[in-house]
């Protein structure tokens, strides 16, 4: 032993059968499932193929529902809080008190932050009050004493006695609706808070909503499992979206967000085209809009990546070659999404179509993909 070495470490043992001399040599087994990695320890190629194969990100339930209160603020108040009498209608000024700018897309990367919303009623009738909204996808992972020291911050940090906290559950579960702290003489605290439980509402009863909120969440609600009931309900939030939102870009966001919750299948689809034509066209039009805005903001992105290539390389090939990529990416990711929420997840063959399509290929399909009626349809020669 080394003079030097430390007398707690046990020397390594050789692994039998690998010493030298040995006549046999065993190489590292890949993990099931993982590509065989000559020559790697099994520890290393496991990191290796997790790093590489690791899922996509979850969808943000708690982000997507921040937005909503953001974008429909007033409409969110009247939903989520119905139990505190306030109204579509009412004369109020909203403002956050700590807030991030609501997302163009839902999936734009975004911090996760609370959304105290303070109401001031214009008329006087009621004291200025502060909105806590909590979302949990998950209930049992609602903690209620953690609302009761947030509402407990807000109330110290805002100097008012008004602040209402508001839980907003997707799925149905047993949450603790009360904290009592109490001795065996007094009673030291009473915490409650206003929940709102998508999962345990029925859809149809929000079907013909004027409040854009009750609409779009729908989506989340009870309903029947049979697809001719979730078709109308996909097609009422739908409808309700149209017609109550003007703004493309909105109604592209949260189009998204109906689709997020509740997905048709190819079959689901095509009773949807039937039984919601107006909708359908009215929604071919913008998804139109947004893919030319889709292209035009590739070919900005790949003039910019061009320019960069040019400047190193001295070449004006750099640029040409950025924009052309530039829009094939961007073509190639809106021509996905527009096939996969017309047919459902798409097969592995169609996915090697798309990465190997030309930009005039999938301009072509893309066209064809608003008004086929099969997904084989899309790829069919005029």
């Amino acid at each position: 032993m080394s003079p030097h070495a430390d007398p707690r470490r046990r020397p390594r043992q050789p692994h039998p059968g690998s010493g030298p001399g040995s006549s046999t040599s065993h190489p590292p087994q890949a993990s099931p499932g993982s590509p065989p990695r000559p020559g790697l320890p099994r520890s290393l190629a496991r990191r290796l193929y997790r790093r590489r194969y690791r899922p996509a990100p979850r969808t943000s339930h708690d982000q997507n529902f921040k937005d909503l209160i953001l974008d429909y603020p007033q409409a969110a108040l009247a939903f989520f809080a119905a139990e505190e009498g306030i109204t579509l209608y009412d004369e109020t000024d909203i403002t956050f008190t700590r807030q991030e700018p609501p997302r163009r897309r839902l999936r734009d990367r975004a911090l996760i932050l609370d959304t105290p919303m303070r109401v001031h009623w214009r008329n006087g009738e009621r004291e200025d009050a502060i909105f806590l909204f909590e979302e949990e996808s998950v209930t049992r992972h609602f903690n209620i004493a953690r609302m009761n020291r947030y509402t407990a911050t807000v109330i110290h940090t805002q100097k008012t006695c008004h602040v209402y906290p508001v839980g907003i559950f997707l799925r149905r579960g047993t949450i603790e609706e009360r904290l009592i702290v109490e001795g065996r003489h007094r009673r030291y605290q009473d915490f409650t808070f206003l929940p709102c439980r998508l999962a345990e509402m029925q859809a149809a009863d929000f079907a013909n909503s004027p409040n854009i909120v009750a609409r779009i969440t729908s989506v989340c609600m009870a309903r029947p499992a049979d697809s001719p009931s979730r078709v109308r309900v996909y097609g009422q939030a739908v409808k309700g979206l149209l017609t109550l939102e003007r703004n493309p870009d909105l109604r592209q966001k949260y189009l998204d967000f109906i689709e997020t919750y509740l997905t048709l299948t190819a079959e689901e689809w095509r009773l949807y085209e039937q039984l919601y034509p107006t909708e359908n066209r009215k929604m071919g039009a913008f998804t139109q809009r947004w893919l030319e805005q889709g292209r035009q903001e590739g070919i900005r992105q790949g003039v910019q990546q061009g320019i960069l290539q040019g400047r190193e390389s001295g070449l004006k090939e750099g640029r040409e070659e950025g924009i052309q990529l530039g829009a094939e990416h961007t073509q190639r990711r809106v021509l996905t999404k527009l096939l996969v929420s017309r047919f459902g997840p798409l097969d592995t063959a169609t996915e090697r179509r798309l990465q190997q399509a030309s930009l005039e290929q999938m301009d072509r399909w893309t066209d064809q993909a608003l008004t086929a009626q099969r997904l084989d349809e899309v790829f069919r020669l005029q």
